[in-house]
This record gives C-alpha cells, sequence and structure tokens, in this order.
C-alpha cells in the first residue's frame, strides 16, 4: 500500500476504498486547483524573490469555483479530523500530504509549496472554527 494511503485511512471509510468521502473530494479539488495553479500565466512577483504568486491576478470564475471547491473540501475534511479526534499536529501533516499527493505530477515543488500554503491557511482556520 502506498504511503498515502496509509495516511488515509485515519477514520472510518466509505466502506469501498478505506478512504473517507470528504478526503476523496480533497483530492479531487485540490487536484484541480493545482491542474488551474499550472496552467495559470506567470503572475508578477512583487517580492523579487522569484516565487510565483498564487492566484496573484484576479482569478476567472472557473479558478474562483475551483478555489471555493477546495475550500470547502479541505474545510469539510479538517472538520471530520477534530471530531474524530486528530490533534492539530497530525491535521496539518495528514493535509499536506494529501495536497503533495494530489498535486503529484502536476505542480513542480515551489508551486506546490503555494498550493500547500493556501491549503494549510484554510485547515488552520476550519480546526479552529469548530
Amino acid at each position: 500500500m502506498p504511503l498515502g494511503d496509509q495516511r488515509a485511512h485515519v477514520v472510518d471509510g466509505d466502506g469501498r476504498d478505506g478512504r473517507m468521502p470528504a478526503l476523496a473530494e480533497v483530492y479531487r479539488t485540490v487536484g484541480a486547483l493545482a491542474r488551474s495553479v499550472a496552467r495559470a500565466p506567470e503572475p508578477l512577483d512583487g517580492d523579487g524573490d522569484g516565487r510565483r504568486r498564487f492566484l496573484a491576478t484576479p482569478p476567472s470564475r472557473d479558478v474562483l469555483a475551483i478555489r471555493i471547491a477546495a475550500t470547502a473540501a479541505v474545510t469539510t475534511y479538517v472538520a471530520t479530523l477534530r471530531r474524530n479526534g486528530v490533534p492539530p499536529e497530525r491535521m496539518l501533516i495528514l493535509v499536506k500530504d494529501a495536497v503533495r499527493d494530489a498535486a503529484s505530477g502536476v505542480l513542480s515543488g515551489t508551486d506546490v509549496g503555494i498550493v500547500l500554503d493556501a491549503v494549510v491557511r484554510w485547515s488552520i482556520e476550519a480546526y479552529y472554527a469548530t
């Protein structure tokens, strides 16, 4: 079993493949988000550090819809983890692993970091909002 699949067995699954439906939605939406970042033109780098900025330009409706769906999926997944007693440190590890798995083969390391930054922010907000 791949390492990512082992991490997905944190709480009871849907009975088909052992994954939580909320986690499957994170994979689907974050994968779509990664593909939209990969297709995006290079945004301006205002800080001069050479790093791309996540949605530095106003997003299209499609990209905005993907971002909203990914935020909702991450929020649902994190709320499920919290309800099941997963501590915040472990939650962040699981969320980061899911993002890396979903973006694997789609984004380079720097661009994965851009998506990770956003998803980690959403995760922390969701964990402490419940």
